[in-house]
């Protein structure tokens, strides 16, 4: 157990909220159990942070899986600290242009760790849809106040699919899972095609629910082993 948990002191764990907002196909809004969904209405998204996920973000919202949930989104702008160039034909705005925007309905977070938090409640509060890199947020207790807040809003959360491990025992250091099933698209469009499924209502409320129960589920398991962690270090 000292081994392991030593081990787990080294692991970043990573998980995507989805306060899963979603809109789709008519040109109505109605509620389907605890999930509102738009149908029939192209969902203007905006991306916050421009690293390596944010980018990769951009350039799968202007290319989206042909036939695809992913076709649904409709991308108004970036938002960065740095003032910047247009950014593959897309303009910068302010923060607050987001939150404000009637044509604005989805947020895609690609920043720091510690900024999570603050920014999903932002957009949360906004009445936006919000997806979120891993990790949510860098505790559970955080992670279940945006979900309750999320469900107030009638919309409901979901992880994203990257999978990133650091694993360090005492002979071997495991940075990758094994091999799987290779698919056709990357994990990010995978993701984002999930994401639109979840928007337009195509997910159903029982698949939600599971969900949130297995995410919260691993959230307080992986802060109860970097407390145990901490302690025997001690």
């Amino acid at each position: 157990m000292k081994v392991l948990m030593k081990v787990l002191s080294g692991v970043r764990l990573y998980n995507v909220i989805y306060p899963y907002y979603f809109p789709a196909d008519s040109l109505e809004i109605h509620t389907e159990g605890s999930l509102r969904t738009f149908r029939g209405i192209m969902l203007g998204s905006v991306v916050i942070g421009i690293g390596i996920a944010g980018c990769v973000r951009m350039r799968d919202l202007l290319a989206p899986l042909p036939s695809s949930a992913a076709e649904k989104f409709s991308i108004k702008g970036f938002v960065s600290r740095r003032s910047l160039e247009d950014q593959q034909g897309v303009k910068q705005i302010s923060m607050t242009e987001p939150l404000s925007r009637d044509d604005i309905h989805v947020a895609f977070i690609c920043t720091e760790n510690t900024s999570h938090e603050e920014q999903i409640r932002q957009f949360l509060e906004a009445g936006k849809h919000v997806c979120v890199e891993y990790p949510v947020t860098l505790s559970y207790e955080s992670a279940v106040d945006l979900w309750n807040l999320a469900q107030e809003k009638e919309r409901g959360p979901g992880l994203g699919r990257a999978k990133h491990i650091h694993f360090r025992f005492q002979d071997a250091t495991i940075t990758k899972l094994p091999a799987g099933q290779r698919e056709p698209v990357s994990l990010f469009m995978q993701d984002l095609v999930l994401f639109g499924r979840k928007l337009q209502g195509e997910v159903s409320a029982a698949e939600l629910q599971e969900e949130r129960s297995r995410i919260l589920h691993c959230l307080q398991l992986a802060e109860r082993i970097q407390q145990l962690s901490e302690s025997t270090q001690a």
